[in-house]
């Protein structure tokens, strides 16, 4: 692909004026606003390559040919007037000087144009009237003007356009003379400037010479400072001239500009003669200012690899492509390990809003502390913007939680037994590889021993055996666990120190079985008839009458098991029961008695009514009548016996007898 570029031809702008001997003042307007010596322009900028043949050789050549087409219409007035100035042979002379300069195009666009006029004093009016010379420089809207472009790039385009905003600055110039020699003078002419373009880093100066001519042979003194708004600073230095006058030489010492961060400005030069009349030149300069290295606060540990992340800022890559800017990055003064550059350059093809972006991955070596690298940039002026960095140590951690569960017991006697220690889980320590040392952080509470493992860290816990029965009791009563939290410190090679909290969960047992107080007591109930079930059922609610007590006044439950039952007569007999009182963590208790029914209570008996019988009758109950017998604790009826006694009567074969009836039950009780 073709690429056409401009190269800047410096435009020569005749303008003349004489230097003022009456008293004179001017008026300037900017599209009829009074005052104004700038006017902005929305402009339409044309780049167009042609073909142009060499001077002197038939060899002809690409070159870009810019053409602006204004918006609005573009019109500066002046009205320069003197008195008494348009009277013979007095002349009066006024010029007017517009330019512009932009950055489109990857270059510079710069338009400037002259107009000057001179009375030939042919009027004659009063001495009190003041002569006014009007002058004007105008453009119409949508006219067609040249300008100069200097660096421009259209890539492979024949036609390339940008619309942009212009401005214009006018520069005026009033006058009359008397001085017969300046009536026919012209301009003085710069034959050359060198260099015809500057490039400067910043805080640097640079020199410029200008060379100009002057056919009259009254070539003026070179101005000694070059300080015109929108252009650079220049002071000259040196200056030349020749004897008559016909020629002249300068060199002036250009500044970098102070504030700002332009990228592209102009040095103006001027060369004058003794009539006021000018010429002048203005040189494109391309300013560059150094990159700055910051690193990202971001930038951090992953895992074994620090990460430096960094921003290379540069107000050349706003300019990008004119200049191409491109920044150089290595990486130097690498102590205590390795890097790896994510990129060693930055330029126009890799940056946005005026930075570019850069990481160095540093490796480090082991137990090696002074760790650090300096990332230096250099651009292609050599400018040139280091940033050392101390790689901070690397935070210490754990891949998990350092915990553990234990156990003791409340033995019989109120003492406390370890059940069982705890291993610690080991958990690993990063950064891996490193040589780390372990101590006590905040203590433990409630061990006897304890010790830790330094390459993965974990460790051995001992509960003391010598804990407070009081503390125990407590936690068994509230159906608790004790947790002893304590921590070690690890640390590096390097200092790097990380605290480690550390949890044991101690599980508290009850070992003491219950305190019988009261042993069950047996019981002996008279006979119901029944089977006495209410008051077996209310002797074993009061669990034969026995009390306990858990250890640390812990809840208890009764249980009990009821022996077979051993009958006895009729309906008596004993059962023994078993007594189980136990606590929640399983410990138990017992306490026999037994339960028995006896029968001491005689049979009831009902007896038959008396009877007479004839004599010489019979006399036996089947015909006399049976006497019954009950006992509610004989299932059977009671055993009846009887005997008999006898008395005479008062008369023969009359006879009383008395028959006395005996009811016995099973268990012996006789009515």
């Amino acid at each position: 692909m073709s690429v056409w570029r401009s190269i800047g031809v410096g435009l020569l702008v005749l303008t003349f004026s004489l230097p003022a001997r009456a008293a004179c003042s001017h008026k300037l307007y900017a599209n009829a606003e009074l005052n104004t010596t700038t006017l902005s322009i929305p402009t339409t900028i044309m780049a167009k390559v042609v073909e142009k043949a060499l001077p002197g050789s038939s060899l002809i050549l690409p070159s870009i040919e810019v053409t602006l087409r204004f918006g609005t219409a573009m019109e500066f007035l002046l009205d320069c007037g003197c008195m008494p100035c348009c009277r013979h042979p007095e002349k009066q002379a006024a010029s007017l000087s517009v330019s512009a300069s932009v950055h489109t195009l990857g270059g510079t666009v710069s338009y400037e144009a002259a107009e000057s006029f001179v009375d030939d004093g042919v009027h004659d009016p009063q001495p009190d009237v003041e002569c006014v010379l009007p002058l004007i420089l105008t453009h119409q809207g949508g006219a067609l003007v040249s300008a100069i472009g200097v660096d421009l790039e259209i890539g492979g385009l024949s036609l390339k356009s940008e619309q942009v905003t212009m401005s214009f600055s006018a520069i005026p110039h009033c006058g009359c003379t008397r001085d017969e020699p300046c009536f026919a003078n012209t301009a003085p002419r710069i034959v050359n400037v060198f260099p015809q373009s500057l490039d400067m880093n910043k805080a640097e100066t640079a020199s410029i010479t200008v060379t100009a001519t002057d056919a009259e042979g009254n070539l003026a003194l070179f101005p000694v400072t070059r300080d015109a708004p929108g252009t650079l600073p220049a002071v000259k230095v040196h200056d030349w001239y020749s004897e008559d006058r016909t020629r002249g030489a300068a060199t002036y010492l250009v500044s970098f500009p102070s504030e700002g961060e332009d990228l592209h400005a102009l040095v103006t030069l001027t060369a004058w003669d003794e009539c006021g009349q000018r010429d002048l030149r203005s040189v494109p300069v391309r300013l560059f200012y150094p990159q700055k290295i910051t690193l990202d606060p971001q930038s951090r540990w992953d895992g074994r690899e620090y990460m430096a992340h960094f921003t290379v800022s540069d107000p050349n890559f706003r300019g990008c492509d004119d200049p191409w800017e491109a920044v150089s990055l290595s990486v130097n003064e690498v102590s205590c390990g390795t890097y790896h550059l994510s990129q060693d350059v930055i330029s126009c093809l890799n940056t946005w809003d005026g930075s570019g972006a850069a990481t160095v991955v540093f490796h480090p070596q082991r137990d090696c502390c002074d760790r650090g690298f300096t990332l230096q940039a250099v651009d292609l002026n050599g400018l040139l913007d280091t940033y050392r960095v101390e790689v901070p140590s690397r935070p210490l951690r754990v891949a998990g939680p350092l915990m553990g569960t234990a156990a003791v017991a409340l033995m019989p006697g109120a003492e406390v037994a370890v059940v069982e220690p705890v291993v610690l889980d080991t958990v690993e320590l990063e950064p891996s590889g490193e040589t780390f040392r372990v101590n006590l952080g905040s203590p433990p509470r409630y061990a006897e021993s304890y010790s830790f493992s330094v390459d993965s860290l974990g460790g051995y816990y001992v509960p003391s055996c010598q804990l407070d029965p009081a503390l125990i009791c407590h936690v068994l009563s509230e159906g608790d666990v004790l947790v002893d939290e304590f921590s070690v410190l690890v640390r590096d090679a390097c200092g790097a120190e990380l605290e480690v909290p550390i949890t044991v969960t101690i599980l508290v047992e009850n070992r003491v079985p219950p305190d019988l107080v009261t042993p069950a007591q047996n019981a002996l109930v008279e006979c119901d008839g029944k089977g006495n079930s209410d008051d077996f059922t209310t002797w074993l609610a009061v669990h034969g009458g026995a009390v306990a007590h858990g250890a640390c006044d812990l809840s208890v439950t009764w249980e009990y098991e009821i022996g077979d039952s051993q009958p006895a007569c009729g309906g008596t007999g004993t059962r023994a029961v078993k007594f189980l009182v136990s606590d929640r963590y399983g410990n138990q208790t017992e306490t026999q008695a037994s339960f028995a029914i006896q029968d001491t209570s005689p049979p009831e008996l009902k007896l038959p009514e008396d009877v007479t019988v004839e004599c010489l009758g019979p006399t036996d109950p089947g015909h006399t009548g049976w006497a019954t017998a009950e006992d509610l604790c004989d299932p059977n009826e009671p055993s009846l016996g009887h005997s008999d006694a006898g008395e005479a009567g008062g008369c023969p074969h009359a006879w009383m007898i008395t028959r006395t009836w005996t009811a016995t039950d099973a268990c012996g009780n006789s009515t």
